[in-house]
């Protein structure tokens, strides 16, 4: 993977300890969106892009064209800076770009090592280091059942108000049934209950379906929480029909 020599520098400063980068998100033909370049848990070698024009220019300053010719190849052949980094995250689209996360070094097989707390409140792979010796090792759980979890919860929380609300419209509509028996007239009465069960069936309807699926929707940088849960109509008043 060739990189810039500045993200290469930050890489390996011990100051700054970059460890993200950006690659751009690119299209076919149909402008169908290609697959992120990496993938997670896959090893790469990061590598700096050949200078070629500028030890062109240097070849062109010798005073043979044997001797420029022998400058510019072993220019070319130089040994330049290289890094292996192991891909820790997967890689998230942000905009037209690709935000990747890795760590230096090769660590390929190190999802399948046991994972255990540490002494200092941190995650290790050495039993040796682990804050109670003995203890089983750490499982943490996967993004998929985290996401099952997020919609449980949010169907928890929701049904029972759906039910509230599906309870309000039969109400309304024996209502409705009730004033027709008796033979009741009253024109204002009949189109507010009308009214009534529209908005009632509204709201049920948002809250089956539109809620539950921005309820377990997650900002677009894969934290937990709901802080970019939309804003669904009828949240802050009772819909109208139109």
């Amino acid at each position: 993977m060739i990189v810039s020599d500045v993200e290469l520098r930050e890489i390996l400063s011990a100051k700054h300890r970059r460890r993200t980068l950006e690659r751009p998100v690119t299209y076919g033909r149909f402008g169908e969106r290609k697959r992120c370049p990496v993938k997670l848990g896959g090893v790469y070698r990061l590598t700096t892009k050949t200078p070629y024009e500028a030890y062109r220019n240097q070849a062109q300053r010798e005073p043979t064209r044997a001797r420029a010719v022998l400058h510019l190849i072993e220019r070319c052949l130089e040994s330049k800076m290289q890094l292996s980094i192991t891909i820790s995250e997967t890689p998230v689209m942000v905009g037209d770009r690709w935000i990747v996360r890795f760590t230096k070094g090769d660590h390929r097989g190190v999802q399948d090592r046991p994972l255990y707390l540490s002494k200092v409140g941190d995650y290790t792979f050495d039993s040796w280091r682990q804050a109670v010796p003995g203890d089983p090792d750490v499982c943490l759980p996967l993004a998929a059942d985290i996401e099952k979890a997020r919609r449980e919860t949010a169907e928890r929380r929701i049904h029972p108000q759906v039910d509230n609300v599906r309870k309000m419209e039969r109400g309304a509509g024996e209502l409705a049934r009730a004033m027709k028996r008796m033979k009741v007239e009253n024109a204002k009465a009949e189109s507010l209950i009308r009214r009534a069960q529209r908005n009632l069936t509204a709201a049920a309807r948002l809250l089956s379906e539109d809620a539950v699926s921005c309820a377990v929707a997650a900002p677009e940088l894969g934290t937990p929480g709901e802080a970019a849960r939309p804003q669904i109509a009828g949240d802050s008043a009772t819909p109208e029909a139109a």
